[in-house]
């Protein structure tokens, strides 16, 4: 099953760049959903919140180390505990899905804003994979569910 999501997440990650890259105009804003959500397509050349700008080198190091430690730990996990299996491969599609950016187009593709909240940073889909999977394991190791213990 974690396989399932992992593939999953990173197809869905690539596609939806893939088609934002070749429908939308850079750095306009389309309303897709009217007070809620706009897409409008950038690329950062950094990480989160724009930190560490043109450290692209850096950050596909940090990625690519980052993922191998993901995969050791999803190799390493017992098989009854699914709910973090599948979270860390989650995790790892999210890596993945960035680290791809970074190396095909020297940046991440970001093209989600919240209309609602425009201080918030423009994201992407692996964005969120990587913050709902973190989310899980944290709610995971901290309140280890009987069956499942934490790491």
């Amino acid at each position: 099953m974690h396989w399932i999501l992992f593939f999953s997440g990173l197809i869905l990650d690539q596609a939806s760049k893939l088609i934002v890259a070749k429908t939308l105009p850079y750095q306009e804003t389309v309303t897709v959903i009217p007070w809620l959500i706009d897409f409008f397509y950038v690329k950062n050349s950094g990480a989160s919140f724009s930190i560490l700008q043109g450290k692209t080198v850096f950050l596909i190091i940090f990625s690519a180390i980052s993922l191998l430690a993901i995969f050791y730990i999803i190799f390493r996990l017992p098989k009854e505990q699914k709910l973090l299996r599948c979270a860390f491969s989650v995790l790892a599609a999210g890596a993945l899905g960035n680290l791809v950016d970074r190396i095909r187009v020297n940046a991440v593709i970001d093209f989600i804003k919240l209309h609602f909240f425009p201080a918030f940073p423009i994201f992407n889909i692996a964005d969120c994979l990587i913050v709902c999977s973190i989310a899980v394991i944290a709610w995971q190791v901290l309140w280890p569910h009987k069956g499942e213990g934490a790491l």
